[in-house]
């Protein structure tokens, strides 16, 4: 099974966190608008290839020679820390989720409607022969 994002070519809604098997068939897909959503991916996955192998239809994690094996966040936190070593990825922070970018847009557009004029002010830009300056 894995966990897949989608979002809505029409309406643009999401759908997070829908568990499917990996070979999921395209009518496995949720649907919205009368259409099947588009698989929207809000984090690439990091994965270091040489540190698994399949085997038996799965992944493991192996070892590379002269290094431990790392299987968890914290782990991984202890290691770097026990070396002196920093992660990029808390240096730069983790990248924006579709989250982010909704409240983003959300903030962004409540400044742009701040700013633009209502119809009653329209009205009077139309009036006094500015409207033109500010459309």
């Amino acid at each position: 099974m894995a966990v897949y994002d989608f979002k809505c070519g029409e309406c643009g809604s999401v759908q997070s966190n829908v568990v499917l098997k990996i070979s999921h068939r395209p009518e496995d897909k949720p649907v919205c608008c009368n259409a099947p959503m588009n698989y929207y991916i809000t984090k690439a996955p990091m994965v270091r290839f040489r540190d698994y192998e399949l085997k038996d239809g799965g992944f493991r994690a192996v070892g590379i020679p002269g290094r431990p094996v790392v299987t968890s966040l914290k782990q991984n936190r202890e290691l770097m820390r026990r070396h002196d070593l920093l992660d990029a990825n808390e240096l730069i922070g983790t990248p924006p989720t579709h989250l982010d970018q909704e409240r983003e847009a959300q903030e962004l557009q409540k400044t742009i409607d701040a700013i633009t004029p209502n119809e009653q002010q329209k009205r009077q830009l139309a009036k006094d022969g500015l409207l033109d300056l500010v459309t």
